[in-house]
């Protein structure tokens, strides 16, 4: 079975992925903060409280066929009041995953 890592898992785009998914494919959902039980239970994968930087996504990234970053640290608003946060936030954390 083809494995799928999705970053960003407990967002709107990343638990639809996941149920859509869940049911051809192994599905590891990563996000930065704790979900609920019933939320997991509700993505129907296995799910990782870690962020892009946490040395255990090495591990969850072994042997992935697809990942989908959709993970973000910022809103519209706050890229355009502090475009910086952008990069030090998003950007750069998305290039060390690279």
């Amino acid at each position: 079975m083809k494995k799928i890592v999705l970053i960003g898992a407990s967002g709107f785009l990343g638990r639809n992925l996941a149920k859509n998914f869940r049911d051809d494919f192994e599905v590891i959902g990563v996000g930065r903060s704790p979900v609920p039980a019933a939320v997991e239970r509700e993505l129907g994968c296995e799910y990782r409280d870690l962020t892009l930087d946490d040395q255990q996504m090495k591990e969850v990234l072994n042997g992935a066929d697809f990942v989908f970053h959709l993970a973000t640290d910022t809103t519209p608003g706050s890229s355009r009041l502090q475009p910086s946060l952008e990069g030090m936030n998003n950007l750069l954390p998305s290039l060390k995953l690279l």
